[in-house]
């Protein structure tokens, strides 16, 4: 500090955070001679404002990428760094991070700063998910969260273990999702960080969703519902009322799920900017499509198409093109709806997630099933309806592994309607019986009244 005064950490922190010039940030830094101390006030202010407000956390990350540049301390620049990685994952803008983890991660190693050099992987980890590079996300997941045990570092372990659980959901293998966010959990509570107890609740309501485990991820989603509103996380509360909404969908309860995508909205509509607005349109999208509202669904995937793709949200682009498929199948336009659904499955195979790409399998079986009904030659229809069945068993067999109750149901009952359409009833009333039995047992409704309308053809055959 000069000799005039010492000056304030914080007064110092809100000013270069409200100075618009560089020139005039930089000779307060010089006036003030900042050192280490004001580059860690720097990084806090990230880790403040990283789940709440995407905004300040990058322009604080900003600030201390700069202000490491003039401090002499060599731990300043991979800190600096550090936050500027984390300021832009804060923003979705995972692309632009992943370098500034991987240089933080560098340094820190130069000094022999290994733990220092984990905790600098873990919000890498989420950027690296988030791209749809799993392989390497589970790469610097497991080595992070080995370096954390030998340390003795079990809530930091834990940060690390609900990341590993959230890339095994993306890749379909819930049984190990499950069990890694379970973990989490508990070395959360243990060290009473609210914020990942919440974040666990939440990762766990989705993998329960999952496997159509609809009690179970109600319970876990609205623990997690509670937490984030009492702790006053704005964007994270709308995040969560996004997964809630996408339940009850699931469940048949559209106006349900219509209900929480506008608190969701107005959550959104508080908050000066937020990349996570774009996943509450999803579900939007998804809700109109089941209400047959085909126009509303088509504009808003084509349009959320372009905005995950200049975010590179590969997850959430694929997504979106499997809706617009779907409204396309509906809308009658087969060679649109088949280019689109191809593409989807072909990306979560890439991805490494079988179990997505085989219910992407049986949208492309059921628009086999609509062109079929279509063919005026009996010999085309015949080999159309064989195709649907040959695409509906394949992903069957798939989703029964992945324990996808709700997708075997529908393979089911659309491998039973091929079946019926070339006269194999005794085969297709089975698999009815079991789609029917499978649907009751999950209250879905649209599986539970196609199942029972089939099964009403099937005996009018017979």
């Amino acid at each position: 500090m000069n000799a005039t005064s010492p000056h304030p950490t914080s007064t110092l922190v809100r000013r270069l955070l409200e100075e618009p010039s560089a020139e005039r940030r930089a000779a307060l830094c010089v006036e003030h001679q900042v050192g280490l101390e004001l580059v860690e006030a720097l990084k806090a202010e990230v880790d403040r404002h990283k789940n709440s407000d995407g905004l300040q956390a990058l322009l604080a990350g900003e600030r201390a990428l700069e202000v490491s540049e003039l401090v002499s301390d060599p731990i300043a620049k991979p800190l600096g760094l550090w936050a500027m990685a984390l300021g832009l994952t804060a923003q979705r803008k995972f692309s632009e991070a992943l370098p500034y983890f991987e240089t933080a991660r560098a340094r820190y190693k130069q000094l022999d700063r290994d733990v220092d050099a984990a905790r600098a992987s873990v919000r890498q980890v989420q950027a690296l998910a988030m791209m749809g590079d799993y392989p390497q996300a589970l790469e610097v997941a497991e080595s992070t969260r080995d370096i954390f045990a030998v340390a003795g570092l079990t809530h930091e372990a834990a940060q690390v273990e609900n990341n590993i659980g959230v890339i095994y959901s993306r890749l379909g293998r819930v049984a190990e999702s499950k069990k890694a966010i379970q973990n989490a959990l508990t070395g959360f509570s243990d060290a009473g960080d609210k914020v990942g107890v919440a974040q666990a609740h939440l990762n766990l309501g989705s993998t329960y969703q999952e496997q159509d485990h609809f009690d179970e991820a109600l319970k876990h989603l609205q623990a997690a519902l509670g937490i984030f509103q009492e702790l006053e996380l704005t964007e994270t509360v709308a995040g969560t009322l996004v997964n809630l909404a996408m339940l009850h969908r699931r469940e048949g309860q559209a106006g349900q799920a219509l209900r929480l995508l506008s608190q969701a909205r107005e959550v959104y509509n508080q908050l000066e900017s937020s990349p996570d607005a774009a996943l509450a349109q999803l579900e939007e999208a998804r809700v109109s499509l089941d209400l047959q509202l085909l126009d509303e669904a088509e504009t808003l995937a084509s349009e959320l198409i372009g905005t995950f793709a200049a975010r590179q949200m590969q997850l959430e682009q694929v997504e979106a093109l499997v809706v617009l498929g779907t409204v396309r199948v509906r809308a009658g336009r087969s060679s649109e709806a088949l280019e689109a659904l191809s593409a989807a499955r072909d990306t979560w195979l890439e991805l490494g997630n079988p179990t997505q790409a085989a219910l992407v399998e049986l949208y492309i079986a059921n628009l086999h099933l609509n062109i079929s009904e279509t063919l005026e030659d009996e010999a085309e229809a015949e080999a159309s309806y064989l195709e649907a069945a040959a695409l509906a068993k394949g992903a069957i067999s798939t989703l029964q592994e992945a324990g996808a109750r709700s997708g075997v149901t529908f393979g089911l009952a659309t491998l039973a309607e091929a079946q019926l359409a070339v006269g194999q009833l005794a085969d297709a009333t089975d698999n009815l019986r079991r789609a029917e039995a499978l649907a009751q047992d999950l209250a879905v409704p649209d599986l539970i009244i196609r199942a029972k309308r089939l099964l009403g053809k099937s005996t009018l055959r017979q």
